[in-house]
């Protein structure tokens, strides 16, 4: 386990970069794929919509309301029991893939693909929670982003056995509650952060391999059953307490 300085500049500089990345990534020229992830999604990352036709689509979508996720073509009605469905396609962006904001529906994003736009280096964000509840992304994969999921004041929300591949930064989560980040894998030369917490609360993070863990300023959360390959865990500030790992 690594021990950083416990210091609020050190926390803000961090916290400062983190928010500078995420904007970044969110503000990028759209831009092609490059050939790197072209011939990746050649090799397999191409996603079946369950008769055997791949959907590709490379507008991203922009989530406020429930009427957004029917106008988008999910299925379902948003219940606990009839969650909003989007399966099976693949975006590719140098922007954001897929924002949600301001929603309390039950949704779920399964087995899609989200691919960065960048030529040379990793660029936009696959899906970005912004005041969100009762989101799950299951058996996505995400590859040559700045930001594979980002969850900001969110609530009650679930991310399970997702692919992040060269991902920088690949499940970033501020200012949450009671998220679970369960079975995933962060992998590649690229992929600096694998779980990165910030001013989070009564999180889960359990069963994943990660390139590495970072805790700002977050308490009250488990970790459980992690392969971490790179750093280890790294945690910023004075306020990271009341954690279990094991």
């Amino acid at each position: 386990m690594d021990h950083i300085p416990r210091t609020s500049n050190v926390y803000r500089l961090l916290a400062i970069c983190l928010l500078t990345i995420l904007l970044v990534s969110s503000t990028s020229p759209s831009g092609g794929v490059s050939e790197d992830v072209a011939q990746k999604h050649e090799d397999g990352f191409s996603i079946n919509s369950g008769d055997g036709h791949p959907q590709v689509s490379e507008e991203s979508m922009v989530i406020s309301s429930e009427d957004d996720f029917v106008s988008y073509g999910w299925s379902g009605n948003g219940s606990k029991v009839n969650p909003f469905v989007l399966e099976g396609v693949e975006i590719l962006s140098s922007t954001i893939c897929i924002s949600v904001i301001s929603t309390s529906a039950y949704f779920e994003i399964r087995d899609c693909t989200f691919a960065g736009g960048g030529e040379s280096i990793l660029r936009g964000t696959g899906v970005m929670l912004d005041k969100v509840r009762h989101a799950t992304i299951r058996n996505c994969t995400f590859v040559r982003l700045n930001v594979g999921i980002y969850d900001r004041v969110g609530r009650d929300n679930v991310f399970v056995s997702n692919s992040l591949v060269e991902v920088y930064e690949g499940i970033a989560i501020s200012h949450s509650t009671n998220i679970h980040a369960v079975n995933n894998t962060v992998t590649g030369s690229g992929s600096t952060y694998g779980v990165m917490l910030l001013d989070c609360r009564s999180c889960v993070v359990n069963g994943n391999d990660l390139t590495s863990v970072t805790i700002l300023s977050s308490s009250n959360c488990t970790f459980v059953d992690n392969v971490l390959s790179h750093a280890g865990f790294s945690f910023y500030n004075d306020n990271a307490n009341h954690w279990y790992h094991a």
